[in-house]
């Protein structure tokens, strides 16, 4: 019988604070990652600007899945504490060097 063991997996906050700048406005959430840049329009979210956080947080909504052997997590992005979530940030991982680490990292706006 084959004993599960744990896996070292590189932390997904970690890789955010590394890899995504924002910047939160009264009307609009901007995310940049490398290249790609996505700005949010954050009117219909109906929040007041002094509702919103000083800037975009991500680390409330975390989850983990497996897809086509991949591990996934997505981590929600919220501008606010009240119905402020404008999208996931989707870091895929690949096992390498006895732990996994990631490989790709995304977002996906709330459509």
């Amino acid at each position: 019988m084959e004993v599960p063991a744990e896996v070292l997996v590189d932390d997904p906050i970690g890789i955010v604070l590394k890899n995504v700048k924002t910047k939160l406005l009264s009307n609009k959430a901007i995310i940049s990652m490398g290249e790609k840049k996505y700005v949010i329009d954050t009117k219909p979210l109906k929040i007041e600007s002094n509702h919103l956080f000083p800037d975009i947080y991500f680390g409330n909504l975390i989850s983990f899945e497996i897809n086509d052997n991949h591990l996934i997590v997505k981590i929600g992005g919220q501008i606010s504490q009240a119905g402020g979530s404008i999208g996931d940030i989707q870091i895929t991982y690949i096992f390498k060097d006895k732990m996994y680490q990631a490989k790709s990292i995304k977002f996906k706006p709330n459509e």
